[in-house]
This record gives C-alpha cells, structure tokens and sequence, in this order.
C-alpha cells in the first residue's frame, strides 16, 4: 500500500482497502491505521465556520430520499428532499439506449439524480467541499455480508455477485454509489444494509421449502425493511420500554409492505423472504402467491423470466385488484374493487399479526408505520378491529389525530403509529463505521 502527496494532500488508494472484519488479509491493526487517516482527512471541514456534513441516499420502492446532516450532531438536518424513481427512470427518446450490463436505465437514472442532486444543493447554498461522507441504504446485503461495511472495491464486488439475487434494487443502488464517488471523488462511502437486521432470525425463520442445496448456495429469508424497522425499535424503547423488551409486531406499510416479529428488539421473522416481493398484499406487488399461477401467466403471455419479474413488481397488489397502487386514491373510491382492495390488504396484515402471535407466544404491543401506516387512520382502524378478539383495541380520536399512542391507556397489548426515520438509523450506523475505523 503507498501513499502519494497530490495538490498538498496526503491521498490514500480507498479501493484497495476494505473496512476491518470484511475479509482483507492484511492486520485489522494496519487496516484500522489507513482508515484514520482517510476519515481524519475528509471530516475536516473547508473552514473553521463550516462543519462537515453527511450525504444520504435512500432509495426505497418509490423514490429516492435525499438527507444532508451535520456530521457531530446528526439530528441536525440542512436538506432533505426526495424524487419519484419514475422521475429518474423516465426514458430518454432523444438519446440513445443508456445502461450498463447491471441494469438498462440504471446510468440514466443515476446521471439524474446527480444532476438533481447538484441542482437542490446549488439552490441550497451548500458547498460540495463540506460533505464529508455518503452513505447508501442497501436492500440486500447477501449471505455473506453479516455487517454494514464501509465501501471499497471489494465490498462493491461483493454486491455486484449479488445482482442476481436482487436484480430490481441493486444495479440502480451500485449506480448511485458510483455517481456518487465521481461527484465526490474523495470523500469515504458506507453501505447500510436493510438485511442485516434480520441476521438474528433462527434457522427456521430463514430457511425456504425448497431443496437444502439452494440453502447452502445462498437462497433463504433475508427479509428488508431492516434499517425502518431499526429506528422504531429505537423509537419504541424510549415510549414502550417494556414492550421494546418483550414481544412486538411491527407493520412496515408504504409501497413496499411488511412485518417483522421482535424479541427483546431482535428480530426472530419477517415477511418478506428471499425478494422484497414475498410476504402480505403491497402497492404493486402480490406478495406471497401460488407458484402455479406464476407459471400459467408466463406460458400464457408467452413472458420470459425477465418479462414476469417486471409484471411481478408492478402489475400485483392493489395496482392488480383495482388499478391503482395508492391507498388515500382507494380509500376515495366507492367502487367494487376499490373496497375489495382495501379489504384484502387490511385482512391480510391483520391475519399476519395473528400468525406472529402465534409465533411470538404472545403480543406486547403493535407498531404501525411507513407511508399507510402513519398515514392512513382508517387501515389502522380495520385491521385493529379485525384483532380485536386479541384483546387489542383503538382510540378513535388519538388513532384520527396520528397521536403515537393509538390504543385506549391501560388496554393490552398497546398499539403505537410511530414516524420510521431511516436515514437518522443511517447517520447513527456511518458515525459507527467511522469510529471504528479510527479505533
């Protein structure tokens, strides 16, 4: 490993280092040295007047959240927008096809949201020279990454194995991650896995029915949504102790769905499985389905592998049932399939609680979230009505107002709608990297 003096400036060779743990023969002593003199270099602001600042990425079923925080107190947000992944993958006709053997669009998409990006920081007055470190949300971090990693080539490499495992989520992400490294070629990266929460689930949460081989080559539940479901739990802790220490559900509701059973915080199952698309009723997506019905629309519509992944991600869920992947539009509607939508969403995320009951021995208390469950009073209402042979009951006015607490005081188990605030996990998770790498 050699260090060169460039403009003044000690410069290190980031990818050919990787992060302690992640699988690089050289001592975690020498590796630990590299990375203080990385980080030391980039979070020294460009003045005394400027704190450095921290870039995040989210990029969720939807679009694509923006966060940028003061470093030392990251609770102290400068921007935060968001843009629609539609926005970002809207073809180009005046140009030509752009992509990369990862996924076509990709680069398209990733070169718009660093202009975008350029754009709102412009307006925003932001010096680029201050950002100090990005961080991504990753869906899936794969069989082999146990950890969120700091990013290097290995790492990268590492994630590109795995685009067949996730070919929806992780060449859009690889190219964010790129685009990012040329706007800010300097500066550390991090990877901040939504799997790696569920890597506490037991082996009969994790294993799929199919034959053991696939297991041993990587198939299994990884389940997601990990780093939303991270910051209720924190969340949960300060209003519930109790509960945050005992049995929970929690119900992740946006474009994406699903719910994870908690023990004392950790997660023993989850709902989505091997993809994001298994589990309960979403915007676009089945959820868990026959595979034979899988297998009659592909001879049907004469759809190759590729075709059917497409149709899975956008064609199922309430956008199948009745048109429309929005619940507020559903909601409006008075329509037969409209409310038979609602109805099958709202029955399927109640029955999923009970399964978890199940289980869990038991239930502590319930939490709500994402873009439905924060958002929609009337979801919340059916599904704790459709629970309420458990015990579980609703306060109409709190559950109107979108108070935290939603269940009458002193009935059990107690029903919580808590705001998820993913990139604040991320921000708490790249502080932790960092520090280890100073160590």
């Amino acid at each position: 490993m050699c260090y060169t003096r460039q403009q003044g400036q000690l410069k290190c060779p980031v990818d050919d280092v990787i992060f302690p743990g992640g699988g690089c023969r050289t001592s975690a002593r020498i590796q630990a040295v590299r990375w203080s003199i990385i980080v030391a270099r980039h979070l020294r602001p460009t003045s005394r007047t400027q704190p450095a600042l921290m870039l995040l990425i989210n990029a969720g079923s939807s679009s694509v959240k923006i966060s940028i925080r003061h470093f030392d107190v990251p609770v102290r947000i400068v921007l935060h927008r968001s843009i629609s992944l539609a926005e970002l993958r809207r073809p180009a006709p005046e140009s030509p096809p752009h992509g990369t053997n990862l996924s076509t669009g990709a680069d398209l998409a990733a070169d718009r949201l660093a202009g975008w990006l350029k754009s709102v920081m412009d307006e925003s007055q932001i010096d680029r020279r201050n950002i100090a470190v990005a961080g991504h949300r990753i869906v899936l971090a794969g069989p082999e990454i146990t950890r969120h990693q700091l990013l290097t080539a290995k790492v990268r490499k590492a994630l590109v194995r795995l685009i067949d495992f996730d070919p929806q989520h992780l060449p859009l992400e690889l190219a964010f991650i790129d685009a990012c490294r040329q706007l800010f070629p300097r500066i550390p990266q991090a990877a901040c896995f939504d799997s790696v929460f569920h890597q506490t689930m037991p082996l009969r949460s994790k294993v799929l029915p199919i034959s053991w081989n696939y297991y041993t080559h990587g198939v299994r539940r990884f389940g997601f949504h990990g780093l939303s479901y991270a910051s209720l739990m924190r969340q949960l802790r300060l209003v519930d102790p109790q509960a945050a220490r005992g049995r929970t559900v929690i119900a992740h509701l946006g474009s994406g769905c699903s719910l994870a059973a908690m023990e004392n915080g950790r997660s023993v199952a989850t709902t989505m499985a091997f993809t994001p698309s298994a589990g309960v009723v979403m915007g676009g997506r089945t959820g868990d389905i026959d595979p034979g019905v899988i297998l009659y629309i592909m001879k049907r519509e004469k759809f190759t592998p590729a075709d059917m992944e497409q149709w899975l991600e956008n064609n199922g869920g309430l956008a199948g049932i009745a048109g429309c992947a929005d619940m507020q539009s559903l909601l409006c509607r008075r329509d037969e399939r409209a409310t038979l939508a609602v109805e099958i969403f709202g029955r399927g995320i109640a029955r999923q609680i009970g399964a978890y009951a199940a289980e869990l021995n038991g239930i502590d208390a319930v939490v709500f979230s994402g873009g439905i469950g924060e958002k929609a009073p009337e979801v919340r209402r059916r599904i704790i009505h459709q629970l309420s042979f458990m015990g579980m009951a609703i306060d109409s006015a709190a559950n109107r107002a979108g108070r935290q607490q939603i269940s009458p005081a002193g009935s059990r188990p107690r029903v919580w709608c808590l705001r998820t605030d993913e990139e604040q996990e991320m921000a708490s998770i790249i502080q932790l990297l960092l520090k280890g790498a100073t160590r």
